[in-house]
């Protein structure tokens, strides 16, 4: 008597794309992220297969997000984040960077195809303010029809609502 059953345990599977909401009024669940960083961990874990939509339900986020360069972005597969109502006062992510190390809302660190769309972005620090920060050579990322903030009373670098570093021509 031959058994020919196999039983594979710990393969991960990418994401497949689609719509998927960010709303922490709902459960976490395989379609529902409670917050930014919630999806963001979960496409750096899986990564994805195909494009991504993330519908941001209206609400103020308080979060600083380091975004890496995500297993399986491509042009054929990308992240947008976009206001759920497609009104941009309707979603606000929000961050008060205190350090020049981690100066910034959004971190785009090595991201690709990443888009924020219909949204508002702000920096609430007073010394250190950028909002979003491209770094380790971030490339074919999209900021579109957005409300960028920044709060800093300096002109120094520190301050900017966009910055590139030398490793980001």
């Amino acid at each position: 008597n031959w058994n020919d059953t196999v039983l594979v345990s710990g393969i991960i599977t990418a994401m497949d794309g689609g719509v998927f909401t960010i709303d922490p009024a709902l459960p976490a669940s395989s379609t529902n992220f409670v917050s930014f960083q919630d999806a963001l961990d979960t496409m750096n874990y899986y990564g994805i297969c195909s494009s991504i939509i993330l519908d941001v339900a209206s609400g103020t986020y308080n979060e600083q997000l380091k975004i890496n360069n995500i297993p399986g972005s491509s042009s054929f597969a990308t992240i947008t984040f976009r206001s759920a109502t497609g009104n941009p006062a309707d979603v606000n992510l929000t961050y008060a960077p205190t350090s020049s190390t981690a100066n910034y809302t959004v971190n785009m660190n090595g991201a690709q195809y990443v888009t924020f769309k219909q949204m508002t972005i702000s920096s609430t620090g007073t010394s250190y303010s950028r909002v979003f920060n491209y770094s380790s050579n971030a490339s074919y990322n999209t900021i579109d029809s957005c409300i960028i903030k920044g709060e800093g009373g300096t002109t120094s670098t520190n301050n900017v609502l966009v910055f590139s570093d030398a490793n980001n021509p």
